[in-house]
């Protein structure tokens, strides 16, 4: 497969939005003309519910990716967009006996099936060590960390780094993207104090852009819309928020393929 950014979303902890900056990532790279594909990992599907009217109609998922060869047959051309999304499937929990060098291998030969048809691949995980999160890590270029201002976040940020140092044995390539600060309440004297923290300690390894806490944001989720449709004023600040979010990714990456 020769689609050179390819982005895991990952965090080892739950809670943290994580699914929620992946969709509207891959939202925006689409609003910009980038043909995504958004590939679920995470067994709660919650991607797929929020993008539900992207999901490929007929029964692939993404377990079927790992698991088996695909044949041309199971999908049409006609049903990908600029945001296609082979979405979760339950027995992505059995996942912990896979050998996770046949399902890598598995999932880069089904790839080829779409590989001139999209210009980047975004993976969303579970929130948990697994062979999952490693599969999807093996087989991507990037990685894109959210992170709360939160103690217990980042007290779980050193494990994941490490768990990201240790699969780059296998796959040199690996880079990470940067830390995506998620969830951010500028009400909270703390998490104001905690962004200076984290910026000093990490430096540019952290995104300028930031994310912060907005119902409007979750509601767009539940109505499985676009948070543009949302005619509130926090769902334009929202929406702000992911542009400059997305023109960074883009940044980086043009900085990265040079």
């Amino acid at each position: 497969m020769d689609i050179n950014e390819r982005i895991t979303l990952t965090n080892q902890k739950g809670g943290i939005g994580k699914t929620t900056l992946a969709t509207n990532l891959a939202r925006g790279l689409a609003a910009r003309g980038k043909r995504v594909l958004f590939v679920d990992f995470d067994v709660q599907g919650n991607a797929g519910y929020a993008l539900n009217k992207f999901v490929l109609p007929k029964a692939v998922s993404s377990f079927d990716l790992i698991s088996r060869k695909l044949n041309p047959d199971e999908f049409d051309e006609a049903d990908l967009s600029l945001l296609t999304v082979i979405p979760a499937d339950p027995r992505l929990a059995d996942c912990g006996t896979m050998d996770i060098k046949t399902a890598v291998n598995c999932y880069e030969e089904n790839l080829t099936l779409f590989a001139d048809k999209f210009d980047m691949i975004i993976l969303d995980t579970p929130p948990t060590l697994s062979n999952t999160m490693m599969i999807a890590l093996l087989v991507s270029r990037y990685v894109l960390i959210p992170i709360e201002v939160e103690t217990f976040s980042l007290l779980g940020l050193q494990s994941l780094l490490a768990t990201i140092n240790n699969t780059k044995r296998y796959a040199a390539d690996l880079k990470i993207l940067g830390l995506v600060l998620n969830q951010v309440c500028y009400n909270k004297p703390r998490h104001i104090n905690e962004l200076k923290n984290i910026r000093s300690k990490l430096g540019e390894l952290v995104f300028k852009s930031v994310i912060a806490n907005r119902d409007s944001i979750a509601e767009a989720q539940k109505l499985q819309c676009d948070l543009k449709d949302l005619k509130k004023r926090a769902a334009r600040k929202a929406v702000g928020e992911f542009e400059l979010f997305c023109d960074e990714v883009i940044e980086k990456l043009q900085v990265e393929d040079r």
